[in-house]
């Protein structure tokens, strides 16, 4: 529940904005929220600190909710690449793999992506992989691996590093969300009888 000093404000600083400053400056204040590259913000905490720092971002501001933020960060900023396989073995699942420092951290995903955000899945933690792994189809053992997606992902402001979450929402791309990643499919369309998407 917000305090009554409590503010959040929605503002817009135009495209040239220095993200890193910005960020710097809000973490000093104590204000969370996000900041993108073409210059809006989303700011909440203590009055004083918010007013602090859309002053010094120079922006144009209109009121918003407070969304409940757990740090600043930089949004709209590829954190590295996604990708998911199928994996036809012992076991039928899909693995998740996330970019994460020059290697990709992987998960196995044993009853695959759902349609529905609010769906749970289990999520394994397997070995790490190498980026080459990422273009892998074939077979594999006793059965098979294809790309069934691919493509960026963006850090949310939830926590320091990406918890995945395999639920998908429809759209023209299918987009995966959790409170701490954004996966953005490079998939121009994908098959629904291949993805559900």
């Amino acid at each position: 529940m917000a305090s009554p000093r409590t503010r959040a404000l929605r503002a817009t600083a135009g495209a040239g904005i220095d993200t890193e400053a910005v960020a710097e400056k809000a973490r000093a204040l104590g204000v969370m929220g996000w900041v993108r590259p073409t210059g809006e913000i989303h700011a909440e905490g203590d009055a004083e600190a918010v007013d602090e720092l859309i002053a010094f971002a120079g922006a144009a501001t209109e009121s918003a909710r407070v969304e409940g933020h757990e740090q600043f960060a930089i949004r709209g900023v590829s954190a590295g690449v996604f990708v998911v396989q199928e994996h036809q073995a012992t076991a039928h699942h899909y693995d998740l793999r996330l970019e994460v420092d020059g290697v990709m951290r992987s998960w196995a995903v044993p009853k695959g992506p759902s349609l529905d955000p609010a769906a749970k899945r289990l999520a394994v933690e397997g070995e790490d992989h190498s980026l080459e792994h990422n273009d892998f189809e074939g077979a594999l053992g006793d059965g098979g691996v294809i790309v069934w997606d691919r493509g960026s992902y963006e850090q949310a402001a939830a926590s320091p590093g990406p918890r995945p979450s395999t639920a998908a929402t429809p759209s023209s791309s299918c987009t995966a969300r959790s409170s701490a990643a954004v996966l953005h499919s490079s998939a121009p369309d994908p098959a629904p009888s291949r993805n559900g998407c």
